[in-house]
């Protein structure tokens, strides 16, 4: 008897069935058929995904994570000043306060001084 092996959950896997599961409540509460049967999309790819481990699907994931940090990667540099260690070459996050501070780079241990002004774009 061969074993059935599944694919691990990656984060497109588990927004479907995230998505699956606001589409059934969403249909409960709204006593919704359009939702009742548009929640079954999402769970039958999701399902498909977990049965099915392949590079494609690999392939697929990385370009949902793609998609989704780049907001977040947005709202990070609103925040936060990137410079790199002047002795590894590491990019290190620093908030965005003006002002001078002696800066640690936990990659190499080195402690250097930094400036921060009040206008620093981001790279």
């Amino acid at each position: 008897m061969k074993k059935l092996r599944l694919a691990r959950p990656d984060g497109l896997s588990l927004f479907l069935l995230c998505l699956f599961w606001c589409l059934l409540i969403f249909a409960g509460v709204f006593r919704s058929w359009v939702l009742l049967a548009l929640s079954v999309l999402p769970m039958g790819a999701a399902l498909f995904r977990l049965l099915t481990p392949s590079v494609r699907r690999k392939k697929e994931n990385d370009l949902f994570l793609s998609i989704l940090r780049a907001p977040l990667r947005a709202l990070s540099r609103r925040r936060y000043v990137f410079k790199s260690c002047p002795l590894c070459g590491a990019v290190l996050r620093f908030p965005r306060k003006a002002g001078s501070f002696r800066a640690h780079c936990p990659a190499c241990d080195g402690r250097f001084p930094i400036t921060i002004s009040s206008k620093e774009k981001s790279p």
